[in-house]
């Protein structure tokens, strides 16, 4: 019910019982129970009217995104009013075997591992391999995961749907996550607006992107950290990486040298 006030602007017993597939009795207690616990944050002009966040409701309620809005909102048994009004359109290039990404969960969670066949672009035929995974990563496009190789002896980042065929094992990883420097290491990524752009170009683009700061840092995992720069779409190289195609810079990329070479089989 946070997400739906904060992103439909207010919460009414019909839209409890839309989303939430409830009956008229249930819907009230739930509203109810919802203003007695967040009673603070709330406002509501008469007994029957609709419940609103205050001016304070961002500040006491933790924050939520519109992809959770989106997530709750496709998870009703019905198809909701309005909710054509609010449209997806990132396409979804995902190979999403649900047996691999479960015996590879399992491989994580018990400290084992998996021999496969793994084609590349430069081996589009697929290699053999032993994979030791320890992290299962949602990558903006597809599924990867963060696993030790016996091949390359080191930690590498495996596409799932570039896994041609696999067995599981019962052999012990002989490298876990507490090994993998590169995934306990976070690091700033510093954004800022390409300083090719005119000041009103600038401007627009930190509103858009910054909320009219002048920069943004994120704080990631170095394993993770190439996935980021490459969904943001950032400049690397100002020589190389020009407007308009790359609007947003990582202004400390010098200062990251090695986070290209940091293991990712290569595409």
């Amino acid at each position: 019910m946070d997400i739906l006030i904060r992103w439909e602007g207010e919460l009414t017993n019909a839209r409890i019982r839309e989303v939430f597939g409830v009956q008229a009795v249930q819907s009230s207690r739930l509203l109810a129970a919802y203003i007695a616990e967040r009673g603070r944050v709330l406002s509501r002009s008469t007994p029957r009217a609709a419940v609103k966040p205050t001016a304070m409701f961002d500040d006491e309620v933790p924050s939520t995104s519109a992809d959770d809005y989106l997530s709750l909102l496709s998870t009703a048994s019905v198809n909701l009013p309005g909710s054509d009004l609010v449209t997806e359109v990132r396409p979804l290039l995902l190979n999403e075997n649900s047996e691999l990404f479960a015996d590879v969960l399992n491989a994580s969670r018990n400290g084992t591992g998996l021999r496969i066949t793994y084609g590349s672009l430069n081996n589009p035929r697929g290699t053999e391999r032993l994979i030791f995974p320890h992290s299962l990563v949602r990558a903006p496009r597809r599924w990867h995961v963060r696993a030790w190789c016996d091949l390359r002896n080191e930690f590498r980042d495996f596409a799932l749907g570039r896994v041609h065929s696999y067995v599981t094992l019962d052999q012990p990883a002989p490298k876990t996550r507490s090994d993998d420097s590169d995934w306990n290491k976070f690091i700033d990524l510093k954004i800022v607006v390409h300083p090719e752009f005119s000041e009103d170009h600038q401007r627009l683009l930190r509103w858009e992107n910054f909320a009219g700061n002048n920069s943004m840092v994120l704080n990631v995992r170095k394993a993770l950290a190439s996935y980021v720069i490459q969904d943001l779409r950032l400049a690397t190289d100002l020589k190389r990486d020009r407007p308009p195609q790359f609007q947003l810079y990582l202004e400390n990329a010098k200062s990251l040298g090695d986070l290209f070479s940091v293991g990712v089989i290569p595409s």
